[in-house]
Order: structure tokens, then sequence, then C-alpha cells
């Protein structure tokens, strides 16, 4: 007698006289069997006893009912009580599936099994094409594996006591619930609480130890009543099947949209920057990327025996067992495989499902094929007892993937009602193992789906003490993909991930059901891009232009805030096909900015929106340069100091010119066959014009000897900014001297001149003003010119000697015209002298 129906049993006597006489039935069932097998009787009344087998390529197993200890085969008959007496002998009381590596297992007295080794798994793979004949001798009986059987009474007494929390026993839990003899202690803590409601016992206590709470059902005796309202309590509490939204990381390239981005120069020193992504349906596209392989790892332990509300009672149509409601789920999913695979010719591209079990039973029980009839046919070989192993039902899945197709996608899809056991408890090391298991095949690619459907089964669950259901969650949300690098069950070692959807749960057959279909659809019938936003973060070379938001209106987009945006940003849609409607501002997207750094512009799509196929989505929007980017020059190479070249397809002015970055970044984020991903955008540059500055240096009266210099400096408050000493290198072909200051940009300038040896500056001019203006160095950039300003000098020989005499300058004049005076007395005196010369006085 299970210890947690104790005190069930002792108020109901009668219940009690059937479930002994449902006992004794059983050990006399098992005994016809055995004498049956011992005498090789094979008729009919023998095979309506035999045991089920399970095969995986040829593999045959069976194992008699004699083979099981007594004490399960009253436990099973006690739970079977007021169903029908074939299904007791046939199923509960029965012999045990055996898995395809028979041969290799052993069981522990705790109904654990052990996995062949890796070499073991090899040598299987290799022999499992060769199918063994049915032995036709008596199964043999299996023996414990290291552990000495304990006698039935011990552990019948053992069954009596109920055991409560300690410190060599902390993981019982905590209301004192007994442990479940199958190993699913989770699922006995809800059958206790329904069956003291059922019987009318005050008090009745949930899993969380908490009497008369609003979890526990009431009192007043109409069971049936009670029934249905659990179920649609559990049908709205713990279905959770919701759509997507939400970013996670995938060990697997996520497909990327096609997404460009441009700069566009408008004239006047403005520019349009573009970012665009295209939709992608496969779904109406009808495309058929790859080839599948999928994996169905189910729960096969005692408690799948329980009705779909957890307890024990006669289940019925409306509340069946939960392992009628797998195999319902698990052929449904078969079905619609099928159903796909018609639609594919080759042969070799079908989609393939191959099935696992854990339980008191762990392994292959059918390879990977798309063979549906076979794969129904194991199905509804599936039998119930046991722990709940499931790091077995994690290998056995990725000893099935070992046959994948070369490049195919893989899919597991692991099933469970209850916390991971090798006995009545959680176990840690059965749960870490699993994830272990999980993690490899997720690093390799493998997509991984978990279900639940035990008592609190809920994937919404955020926060997580220490109660089984805790524990359950945790686990289901480890194994799965939404945590791709979990490297254990508890939420600290989860790593990167979220919620994805990849962890599903429900208390209803139907939405079990529904919940195979929608994942068979989400793997099998393609995806669109959903969740998508794009995020341009501007570099400091350029600013919004244009751009109009609203301060009130804010919202926390990865720790920036953003505003939103009344103007001055815009999203077209281009390409839509016949019909389609393009999204509409506020309902299907929105726009923002944040002055945040340089300033970021951003469009948030609604999380279920999906960009329509083929049609190509643009966010526009303006920018201007920086006073940054006008400053950047080096006026010493002869131009601006550009720091990047232009990506390719970024636009006329921008693909391999240099420039500045428009961008310190940009990417579009997007959900795509529920994985999320972000793929970068191409960086366009921009280009600010500058100016010219020619000096020309004119001479009158003779070029200068050679070697002379003339400096000349460009000057801006006050300071020397450039400087250049002019020589006969500099000489035209004209005799002027001259030299160009390039890449100048907008300010006011002064170009200044030295002196040189024998030269005066025409006019006393020695220095230039330039003002030079964007406006200016635009309208010429427009026209493809360069805005050119001109500074000219003259500089004249001297042409008289003069004494180099010290003095005032009144003195040198007095000099220069008394010499003039003497030179003209000379020539008198020389033309008297020819005139006497000639006689005349």
């Amino acid at each position: 007698m299970r210890d947690g129906h104790v005190m069930k049993w002792m108020k109901d006597p009668l219940a009690g006289f059937i479930s002994r006489c449902g006992a004794r039935m059983g050990k006399f069932t098992a005994l016809l069997v055995t004498i049956a097998m011992l005498a090789g009787t094979t008729g009919a009344g023998a095979t309506a006893f035999a045991d089920e087998t399970v095969t995986d390529g040829g593999n045959v197993a069976a194992e008699s009912a004699a083979s099981q200890p007594e004490s399960t085969q009253q436990s099973d008959a006690e739970n079977a009580v007021g169903s029908d007496v074939a299904d007791i002998a046939g199923q509960d009381v029965a012999g045990q599936s055996a898995t395809d590596d028979d041969d290799a297992q052993c069981l522990t007295d705790d109904g654990e099994s052990q996995q062949p080794s890796n070499e073991q798994a090899q040598s299987q793979l290799q022999s499992q094409s060769q199918p063994e004949q049915p032995s036709e001798t008596m199964p043999e009986q299996r023996q414990p594996c290291d552990k000495t059987e304990q006698p039935n009474e011990q552990k019948e007494q053992e069954r009596q006591v109920v055991r409560r929390p300690t410190a060599e026993n902390a993981d019982v839990p905590a209301n004192g619930a007994a442990p479940a003899q199958d190993g699913d202690r989770n699922d006995h803590a809800g059958e206790n609480r329904t069956d003291a409601v059922a019987n009318g016992d005050a008090g009745a206590t949930a899993d969380d130890g908490k009497t008369g709470d609003a979890d526990d059902a009431d009192n007043d005796g109409n069971t049936a009543e009670d029934a249905d309202d659990a179920e649609h309590i559990m049908r709205d509490r713990f279905t959770f099947n919701r759509k997507t939204v939400m970013r996670a990381a995938r060990n697997v390239a996520v497909p990327q949209p096609d997404h460009t981005k441009s700069i566009t120069y408008n004239n006047g020193g403005k520019y349009t920057l573009n970012l665009n992504v295209v939709g992608k349906d496969t779904r109406e596209s009808h495309e058929t990327t790859e080839k599948i392989e999928v994996v169905l790892v189910l729960d096969t332990s005692g408690s799948m025996n329980y009705c779909m509300d957890g307890s024990q009672r006669r289940c019925n149509k409306s509340n069946p067992k939960r392992l009628t409601a797998l195999k319902e789920a698990a052929t449904s999913f078969i079905d619609a495989t099928e159903t796909t695979n018609d639609t594919i010719q080759d042969e070799n591209s079908k989609v393939r499902i191959a099935i696992a079990q854990f339980g008191q039973t762990s392994g292959v029980v059918s390879s990977l094929t798309s063979d549906t009839a076979a794969l129904k046919s194991s199905v509804s070989r599936l039998s119930a007892n046991g722990a709940t192993p499931a790091d077995k039902g994690m290998a056995a899945a990725q000893t099935a993937l070992l046959r994948a197709r070369p490049g195919a996608k893989k899919v597991v899809i692991f099933f469970a009602d209850g916390v991971p056991t090798t006995q009545n408890t959680f176990s840690t090391r059965v749960a870490n193992d699993a994830v272990t298991t999980a993690l490899a095949m997720k690093s390799a690619g493998t997509l991984i789906y978990s279900i639940g459907i035990f008592e609190g089964a809920n994937p919404e669950q955020q926060s997580f003490g220490n109660r089984e259901n805790d524990q359950a969650n945790q686990f289901m949300h480890a194994v799965s993909s939404n945590y791709p690098n979990a490297t254990a069950y508890n939420k600290t070692n989860w790593g990167t991930g979220s919620n994805l959807g990849y962890y599903k749960a429900t208390n209803s057959a139907d939405d079990l059901t529904k919940i195979f279909d929608d994942i068979q659809k989400e793997i099998t019938t393609g995806s669109a891009y959903s969740g998508v936003s794009i995020v341009d973060e501007l570099s400091e070379y350029a600013q919004v232009d244009g751009v109009v938001w609203n301060m009130a209106s804010m919202r926390n987009f990865g720790g920036a805030t953003y505003y939103r945006v009344t103007g001055g940003v815009t999203l077209n849609v281009t390409n839509l096909s016949s019909g389609a409607t393009p999204p509409v501002l506020e309902r299907d997207y929105t726009l923002w900015y944040s002055d945040a750094g340089n300033g970021k512009i951003r469009v948030e799509f609604a999380g279920d929106y999906e960009l329509l196929h083929n049609a190509t989505y643009t966010l526009s929007y303006g920018i201007v340069p920086t006073d940054s980017a006008y400053t950047r020059v080096n006026m010493v190479d002869g131009g601006i100091n550009y720091d990047a070249t232009g990506d390719a397809g970024t636009g006329t002015t921008s693909a391999g010119k240099p420039g500045f970055r428009s961008n310190a970044s940009a990417q579009v984020c997007y959900t795509f066959d529920k994985q999320s991903a972000c793929a970068a955008y191409q960086h366009p540059v921009l280009q600010v014009p500058s100016a010219n500055v020619v000096v020309t240096k004119h001479w009158e009266g003779g070029m200068p000897a050679s070697g002379a210099t003339l400096r000349i400096d460009f000057m801006q408050g006050g300071a020397s900014k450039l400087g250049k000493d002019l020589s006969e290198d500099d000489e035209l072909p004209t005799g002027e001297w001259q030299y160009t200051f390039r890449g100048v940009m907008a300010g006011d300038y002064t170009v200044t001149e030295g002196n040189i040896a024998g030269y005066h500056a025409k006019g006393n001019v020695t220095s230039v003003p330039i003002s030079i203006t964007r406006a200016d160095m635009w309208s010429a950039f427009d026209k493809g010119q360069t805005a050119t300003y001109e500074a000219s000098f003259t500089n004249v020989k001297e042409t008289v000697a003069v004494l180099p005499l010290s003095g005032a300058s009144e003195g040198r004049t007095w000099l220069a015209v008394a010499g003039v005076t003497a030179l003209v007395l000379l020539l008198a005196g020389i033309v008297g002298l020819a005139l006497i010369g000639r006689g005349r006085p």
C-alpha cells in the first residue's frame, strides 16, 4: 500500500478490502503467467497476459511480470482499483517493455537502468541493421547490479512510514507528502491533496504545505463538480503557449534578412540616411530549406498511469490517463508529419522521427524513420512504470541523432510529467546529467522543446524556491533551447537566454495535442521575421537634421531613454504584394529618438508584427555634419584628414570614397523560426567641403637672386596656423611665385608675408584678410568644385643704391640730393671744357 494513502484506506475499510482483493488478483495473474511460460504454453490464454514488447530496427525483448518484485505488483494492483481487470492484467501488472539496448542494461533495486557506454552505443548502431530473432526460451530474470535486494517485508514497512523532512532527508516535501513508489514524488504530492479532498477530509493540504488557502478545493462533497472546476482551472492556469517576442541567443546561426544601408547627398550640406530590411516568409514562399530530424523523448514513468489532473481515480474521456493523452498527442504529431512528407517528393528529404522513452525502461524505441505506421505502432506499445530518469531520456535522444543526415535540422521534443528521479525524490544528479547532455546537443545545433504536465508546471515562473515544482520548472527551462548555454538545472547556471517559448506546459489532454501540433508546424512549415527593430547610432561627425520628438513621451530601450518621434523620420514600404497592407504608425510600429551619445534613431515593430514577404521596409531621416567633421583638417598634407572609406553598396558619394563614418553602429534585430539575432549594417561615409587659398607673389623690377626665400604665414587669431617659405621652386612659367593652402575650413584668416632684401612691398601691403564661409564651400561642392580664395602680394626691386649710413631719413635724403647736384655740375664742367677746346670763348 502506498504510504501517502494510509489514512485514506483506514477511513474506508471497503475500499481497503477492494484494494487487497485487487492486489491478490494481481499476484494470482502473475503466477498464472509464470506457470504458462514455464510450461512453454503459447496458447491464447497465455498470450492474453503476454508482455508488451518494444522494437527498434528488429530488436525484440520481453520481460515477464514474474520478474517484478511482489511489492511492485501489489502497488500497481492497488493503483488500478476501479479499472478494467483485463487492463490490470495486460498493462498495470504485466511485464515491462525492454529497450533496444536491453543486453547492455541491468536494473538496480531502485528500478534505475544503466545506460550503455559510448563504445556500446556505437556498436549498437552498427548492429541495429541486423534484427535479432526472438528467443524461444523464457526471458531471463534481471538481477540487481550492485545492490542487495531488500526483503519484501522490509519494503512494505518502509512504505507504511510517512517521511518527514530531516537533515538527512532534506529533499522530502515540506508538507510531509509521501514519496511516490513509482519515483514521481512530485505527482504524489498533488495526488494526496486530490484524494483527501475527494474523501471530504477537512484541511486538505496543497503541495505548498498551506491549509485552507486558495489552492485547496472545497469540501462540499460534490466531487464531480469539483473535478470539473479543477479541470477548467488547470486549463486556464497551466496552459502556456504564448507568442514569442523576446530575444535570446542560439548556438545555430539564424538566417539574416536582406538589409542594406546607404547615404544620399541632397545639396546644401544635407544628407539622408536610409536603412532597409526585406521581409521573408517561408510559409508564403513554400520553401523547403532543410531536412529535419525529430526525436520524441517520452516519459513512461509509473505516474503516467495517473489521470491528466494528477489524480488516481478512475479516468475518463475528458480526463484520460496521462499516457493515453501522450500517445494521442504523439500520434497526432506523426500524422501531421506524414501530411508534410506527402508534399516532399524526394524520399531522402522527408521529415524523419525517432521515438525514445525513459522510465523503468529507457532507450531508443524506434530509430529515425519516415515510416509513420511503424512509428505509431511503437507509440501504441508504450507502457508506464518506474521512476523518471530524465538523463537516460536525453542520452537516448543523443544516441538517436547519431543517425541524423548531414546538414539536417535536428529537433528534440522532451516530455515529462514530473521531476527527474532515481527512486522517489528529486535527483540533482539526474537533472544535471540531463542538462549536460542537452547542452551538448544544443551546442551541436539541436533545437530542444520541453513539455511539462506536472501540477504547477509554469514556464512563466520567474522566482524559484526549494519546492519540487520550483526545481521542476527550472529543469524544464534548462534542458530547453530557452537557455542554450545552461550547465545545470538551477537558474543561476542557465547562462544567457530568455523564455522563448521552448518550454511549454498544460494539464489538458486537448491542449497537449495542440502543443505537439503547434511544434510540428513550427519546425516544418517555415517562419517569418517578427519582433523587428532597427537602431542607428550616429557618430561624432553627424547629427540629426529636421527630426522632431516629444520629450513628454518616453520609453527605455537597453538602458537608454528614447523620446517618441513626431516628425523628420519616415518608414516607407515598397514591393508589397497585391492586396497587402503597409504597416500603420503607432499600431504596427513606433519611431524613437535618443539623445544619448551622439544620438540614436530607432524603429520598433510590434512584437506580433511579421514583415511581409519580399516587402522592403526603409527607415529614412536627415543628418548634417557636426563641427567635429569641419574642424578635423590637416592642411600640411593638403586636405581633410578623413579616417574611413565607405563600405560597398552605401551610395555613390560613399562607396569606396574617403570620408567620415556617419554612424558609430547600426543593426537590425529580429526573430525567425523562434530564434533571435541581430545583424550589423554597412558603414556609409559623409564628406565635408573645404576651401583652397592661393597665395601669389608678383615681382616688379626683376626676380630676386637665386637662393632667396620669402616667408608666408597663414594666421588665425593672431597665431600662425601654417607657414611656407616661398622660393624659386614655387615659380610659375610667368615668373610669379605661387603656393596653395588646401583643405582650409570655414573661418577668418590673415595671410602675411615677410621681407626680402632689395625689394619693398608695393603699396606697403604685407597682409591680406581671408573670410571663408560654409555656404560658399557647399555652393562650390554642389557644383563639383572647391571654393577658392586668393591672396596676392607685389614686391618692387629697389634700383638706387643708398649708402648704408646711420641716422635719420632726412640725412639720407640730403646726401642723395647732394650727390645728384654734384653729378649735374660735373656734367656741366665737361660740356664747358669741350666748347673751349673748339675755340669758343
